[in-house]
């Protein structure tokens, strides 16, 4: 497990074939490169992203999501997210973010 920096803090444990990603504090335009460069979609069938301590979300964050749910679902996998808070679901909902994943 591996700390980012002071806005980010992403942990990732695997159970099976399935990988959690914890992320904690903010994903902005900087932090978003370095969360990419932490997500491995290789030895799993699902990723769950858990963000019940992430505050928030900026487009280029959403990317990352969006970008490991193509790489996923291209290998027949899938992501979810789970523990949303209220201001991040308005953001998930508002763009659309529930029905690209299929959640």
């Amino acid at each position: 497990m591996e700390r980012l920096s002071n806005m980010l803090d992403v942990k990732c444990e695997q159970k099976d074939n399935v990988k959690i990603y914890y992320l904690s504090g903010e994903v902005d335009t900087p932090r978003s490169r370095e969360l990419s460069a932490q997500i491995d979609t290789s030895g799993c069938d699902e990723i769950i992203f858990d963000l019940t301590n992430l505050k928030y979300i900026t487009s280029a964050g959403l990317r990352v999501l969006m970008e490991t749910n193509q790489e996923m679902r291209g290998k027949g996998g899938r992501i979810t997210v789970q523990n949303v808070n209220s201001e991040v679901d308005q953001i998930f909902d508002m763009v659309g973010f529930y029905i690209v994943i299929g959640d």
